[in-house]
């Protein structure tokens, strides 16, 4: 980004600079330093370089004139003036619009100090702020195209140059730069410029191919700043009607006209908002009475000092760009909600009279301002009104609407794709195949999309797999190899800073997209005005999908009073602005568990979040290589995740029933699953780690809300891990995984599960007089193969007895004594199971069975009243295989880490064979 002054005063330069770098570009703004040496700070993540010019002295006769100046230098330009004149015809005649590198060569001077920095930046866009820079961002376009690279240039034009004053010192200045913009405008692959009249005129100077976008210099929306008092600074009280200009002070910006009206509007102050309050000349205009001049504030503060005055007066000169600018105090006004006084230059005059949002005068009249000026006072809540009403013009005068033409701007020019898919890669073969496979099948199309993939250190060929893909399909992908980093945040964050799209989506290395998917979300997104979209996902290879966010689609989903806490994985669809704007990266101190920080802060975040249900998007596969000997290694891990997980949601998010949503299912899942029966075989130092950080977690953030929608199982152990030893939390789990459930204990009215502990810990730890769920608990004793059934013996003490179900298939439950026979029909299993397998609990419900009760159908808890069946100490059956349709399928009942009996179904293929066949591999390689 190019600006040929020191960027300081420059609200548009600053607001474009730090909007382009919070959209996710690489931003380095370079301006003139004033001071002659190099300076570097920051405007929010944009970098600013002011370089110097490197003036040079004057020498001779024509440099002792200059210095001394006076009467000599003036007779000495007026009769230098027909010589210019004379140069101008000449060199004109014989260059054309090249003519300007004789008659103004100082502009040479940008060009020696911009050129060679531009080009060691490797830019892949130029945007340059008004005519001078125009040039030299030209010139280094064509470089870069010369050696290659397609650079793209933006001409950002702030004033009709054709309309400036022309210089008396100097005749050739105007014609020379005239001929230096001719000679550069049609080098602009887009220009934008500042108002609707700007526009068309500078379309028919340059006989541009397309009308200039109009991006306003309006401010934003929000003052972030504390501004000073306006009335305190000129000494005025709230009673006093007061006038207020801020901007350049100028002679041609007519602030003596509304000097000399004070005297027709008794007791009427006029603030003057300046640079410079001491300057000779704004001095000269605060002798008259009642005139204070104060200091500019910084441009984010502008509306709210401006608003403690009763009317913003812009008394300018009539003078061509005049006549067609809305200039960036009218807006500060306007956003001040002050009603205008201006005179009747023409873009600005029809904008007022359209609007009525103030009074025009006509320029360079003092009684007739004075008379624009009383009509407000009389009557100025009509004028404030505008601003307020139904047809306000104010949300389309804020910067961050003109932030949205600008974006499209960018796009349109870089050609920026709508979406980049980031995968995060470490070992993923032979998965990792179909997953890019997917991605290049997509309906979308390349044009549109772009894949960047990490790989983070693979050492089983997937780095390989990446390039392989990367050479078949030039330009689509992007292929970073680095070390290994230990987990996927580093990869994922350097994917992200490498991301160009619209919008980002994250996919495992694993699993892959339906052929639609990344269309359909995209053009959700858009119809919908979403941050964030999440298309429904289902389980492959029995991999478990809660399926309860996806009942509907949503277009407009609430985090906290839905299913959308159960759902945050990294899985999803950002706008890639909204992680920018608010520096939304993975945490690279959680080596697992990082994208749940990541994605609630974005859903938090978000404007708006849609779920999709009408198209199986994602295919989160279970991998077959996953063992229980990985998953326990790492309990010390998880509880340290856990921890800071919980810390996180708890900065993010006030105490309350939002934040209670969040944790319900940190507790009920993350934590929860800490605690299942595995944690028996783990070693005694990590189940004392363990015990004392969920401890800490209950005590600090287990509330009653949150304890209320637990199921007993759940909310015994985290209990009783809070308030007892680790001896305690063992007893706890070794009678449900080694004994059974434990007999219902009746005290004081209240029914308590009889876990050792009891009675010597609060009871409170143990009380199940309102949990659901408690009577449905069942213990399995035998699971057996019965011709077309599995049939499951259990125990149950409960009168009636419950009914059971796997999710959303009822069994049929024969009852003797307090002995069930429970019997699944396998056809049932098989018919109402995914193409792509599925992996369903099985629980039991008090009375009859409900659908919507059933665990792992629609919700993580058990607070509901269902129970998960447990199945510890059976002896699994082999696996049945059964023809479903024209495939074959596995069902294989199975107990998961915490005893809770599962059944799967798994469609037999070619990739199971695959993978079996790709672990003995490694296996042999690693002998």
């Amino acid at each position: 980004m190019l600006v040929d002054n020191g960027v300081h005063g420059d609200s548009r330069v600053q607001k474009t600079a730090r909007w382009a770098a919070e959209a996710g570009w690489d931003v380095t703004l370079l301006g003139c330093s004033p001071t002659g040496t190099d300076q570097q700070w920051r405007i929010g993540r944009a970098r600013v370089r002011l370089l110097p010019m490197g003036t040079a002295r004057s020498s001779g006769i024509r440099g002792r004139l200059v210095r001394r100046g006076g009467p000599l230098l003036r007779m000495a330009r007026l009769a230098r003036r027909p010589v210019e004149h004379a140069q101008v015809r000449f060199w004109r005649a014989l260059h054309g619009d090249r003519a300007w590198r004789r008659l103004e060569p100082g502009l040479w001077a940008y060009e020696r100090a911009f050129g060679a920095v531009i080009d060691e930046l490797d830019a892949d866009l130029i945007h340059a702020h008004d005519f001078r820079m125009l040039g030299v961002g030209a010139r280094a376009a064509r470089r870069a195209r010369a050696a290659g690279r397609d650079v793209k240039l933006v001409w950002d034009a702030h004033e009709f140059l054709r309309g400036a004053r022309p210089r008396r010192d100097n005749a050739r200045w105007l014609p020379a730069h005239l001929a230096y913009e001719r000679e550069y405008a049609r080098d602009a692959d887009a220009v934008i410029t500042v108002s609707d009249t700007l526009a068309e005129m500078l379309r028919r100077e340059h006989r541009l191919p397309e009308r200039p976008a109009v991006v306003l210099n309006a401010p934003e929306s929000t003052s972030t700043g504390t501004a000073p008092d306006l009335r305190a600074l000129c000494g005025v009280g709230p009673a006093t009607p007061l006038l207020v200009y801020s901007g350049s002070a100028s002679p041609q910006r007519g602030l003596a006209t509304a000097v000399e009206a004070l005297p027709f509007l008794p007791g009427v102050h006029l603030a003057l908002v300046v640079d410079d309050p001491s300057a000779p000349h704004i001095a000269e205009l605060t002798r008259a009475e009642r005139v204070h001049a104060v200091p500019y504030v910084p441009p984010d503060q502008v509306p709210r000092l401006l608003s403690a005055a009763d009317i913003g007066v812009i008394p300018i000169h009539h003078w061509p760009n005049h006549e067609i600018a809305l200039i960036t105090k009218f807006f500060e006004y306007s956003h001040a909600r002050l009603p205008i006084v201006v005179s009747d230059v023409r873009t600005m005059a029809e904008t007022v009279r359209a609007t009525g949002q103030g009074e025009v005068f006509r320029a360079r009249d003092a009684a007739d301002f004075a008379r624009a000026v009383r009509t407000i006072l009389n009557d100025p809540q009509r004028y404030r009104a505008v601003y307020d009403g139904p047809a306000s013009p104010l949300p389309g005068w804020t910067w961050e609407a003109q932030e949205e033409k600008l974006g499209s701007v960018y796009q349109a020019l870089l050609s920026v794709p709508d979406v980049s898919v980031v995968v995060a890669v470490y070992n993923a073969m032979p998965y990792l195949t179909e997953c890019l496979t997917s991605l290049v099948e997509q309906s979308i199309g390349a044009s549109r999309m772009r894949i960047v993939a990490v790989d983070d250190g693979s050492t089983d060929g997937s780095g390989a797999e990446l390039d392989r893909f990367d050479r078949r399909h030039p330009g689509l992908f992007t292929v970073l190899h680095q070390a290994n980093s230990g987990g996927p945040a580093v990869p994922f964050n350097r994917g992200l800073d490498a991301a160009t799209g619209r919008y980002v989506f994250f996919l495992g290395a694993d699993d892959h997209l339906g052929r639609e998917a990344l269309e359909r979300l995209v053009a959700a997104a858009d119809q919908y005005d979403s941050d964030v979209v999440l298309g429904k996902v289902v389980g492959v290879n029995s991999r478990h999908i809660y399926q309860d966010v996806f009942a509907r689609t949503e277009p407009d989903m609430d985090l906290f009073d839905s299913p959308l806490p159960r759902s945050l994985a990294n899985t999803k669809l950002f706008r890639r602005e909204l992680l920018e704007r608010h520096a939304i990266r993975y945490r690279e101190d959680m080596r697992i568990g990082s994208d749940l920080p990541f994605t609630l802060e974005a859903c938090y975040r978000a404007r708006r979040i849609s779920v999709l249900a009408d198209y199986d998007y994602y295919y989160a596969v279970r991998r077959f290589d996953a063992t229980n000997i990985t998953y326990l290694s790492r309990h010390a891990l998880r509880v340290e995740t856990a921890e800071k997980v919980m810390d996180f949601v708890a900065e993010l998010i006030a105490p309350g029933k939002q934040r209670d949503a969040i944790l319900l299912r940190r507790f009920d899942h993350e934590i929860a699953r800490l605690l299942e029966d595995d944690f028996l075989r783990l070693d005694r130092q990590t189940q004392q780690r363990v015990h004392d950080g969920v401890a800490r977690m209950a005590a600090a953030h287990l509330t009653g809300d949150i304890v209320a929608q637990l199921g007993a199982e759940t909310r015994i152990r985290l209990a009783v891990a809070r308030d007892g030893t680790l001896d305690d939390l063992l007893a706890v789990i070794r009678q449900d995984a080694e004994t059974g459930i434990p007999p219902t204990v009746e005290k004081n009215g209240r029914r308590y599960a009889g876990y050792p502990g009891f009675g010597r810990l609060p009871d409170a730890c143990f009380d199940v007089t309102t949990s659901p769920d408690w009577p449905a608990k069942l213990d399995a004793t035998a699971i057996t193969w019965n011709g077309g059934e599995l049939t499951i013996t259990a125990h149950s003490s409960a009168t009636p007895a419950p009914s059971v179900s796997a999710e959303e298939i009822p069994a049929q439950v024969d009852v003797a004594g307090h002995s069930l026979r429970i019997r699944f029909r396998l056809a049932d299993l098989l018919t109402r199971s995914a193409a792509t397998g599925q992996r369903r609990a099985v629980s039991a419900q008090p009375g009859r069975f409900q659908p919507d009760l059933a665990i792992g159908r629609h919700s993580a808890t058990g607070a509901a009243g269902a129970a998960a069946l447990r199945a510890p100490r059976v002896r699994m059956p082999m696996p049945a295989v059964r023809r479903n349709g024209r495939r074959l399928a596995i069902i294989r009942p199975s107990v998961d880490a915490s005893g809770r009996l599962m059944i799967s179904v798994i469609p037999l293929t070619a990739r199971q064979v695959t993978a079996r066949l790709w672990r003995a591999i490694r296996r042999r390689t690693t002998l």
